[in-house]
């Protein structure tokens, strides 16, 4: 099991003796119930017991200066109050590359995009003729049966599709030789 989040911290400062002495009463209630948070406090009293053991007995002292440059170090780290500032914002979010390059691409070509649709009149489409409104066909009935001419008289409308397809079907076409296979040489008689 592991142990609780939000305990994790305080049972580190149990057992380095640091915890304020309320908290240490509310955490020691806590791990008579919390199997994963007791194992991790053995655990951690394990290895600070290891550390001491094996750390050696040396008097050292920091000077005056590596103290300065240790504090001011932390207080830099270390989170102000909060102010919102406009400029920090751009600074730590806008101006951030990642971000900044492909927002500038997007409105670039969303301003070129407004630009080429207000430069450009608006077309409507063709009126229709009163052919094509009559259904009369506007289509030469002596077209290749080929795809692309039923695609096009198709999107012409379906009417003009059947009434050439019908057309077509009634002319005579080419006598085309039918193949049986009575026509074809047996493999016996070629050999």
């Amino acid at each position: 099991m592991k142990p609780c989040a939000k305990k994790r911290e305080l049972i580190a400062w149990l057992v380095l003796g640091h915890l304020e002495p309320e908290r240490a009463i509310d955490l020691r209630k806590h791990l008579e119930t919390c199997e994963g948070c007791r194992r991790s406090q053995s655990e951690l009293g394990k290895l600070a017991a290891t550390a001491q053991a094996i750390e050696p007995e040396l008097d050292l002292e920091a000077t005056a200066s590596f103290h300065r440059r240790f504090v001011a170090r932390v207080q830099a780290e270390q989170p102000g109050p909060f102010r919102w500032s406009f400029t920090e914002f751009l600074r730590t979010h806008v101006l951030r590359w990642r971000v900044a390059l492909p927002v500038a691409v997007g409105f670039a070509v969303m301003l070129a995009m407004l630009w080429l649709s207000a430069r450009a009149p608006f077309t409507h489409a063709p009126a229709a003729s009163s052919a094509s409104r009559n259904g009369a066909a506007q289509f030469d009935s002596n077209l290749q049966p080929t795809v692309a001419n039923y695609q096009m008289v198709a999107n012409q409308s379906l009417d003009n599709l059947d009434q050439l397809l019908n057309g077509q079907g009634k002319r005579n076409l080419p006598s085309v030789h039918d193949y049986t296979a009575s026509t074809f040489p047996i493999a016996s008689e070629v050999d």
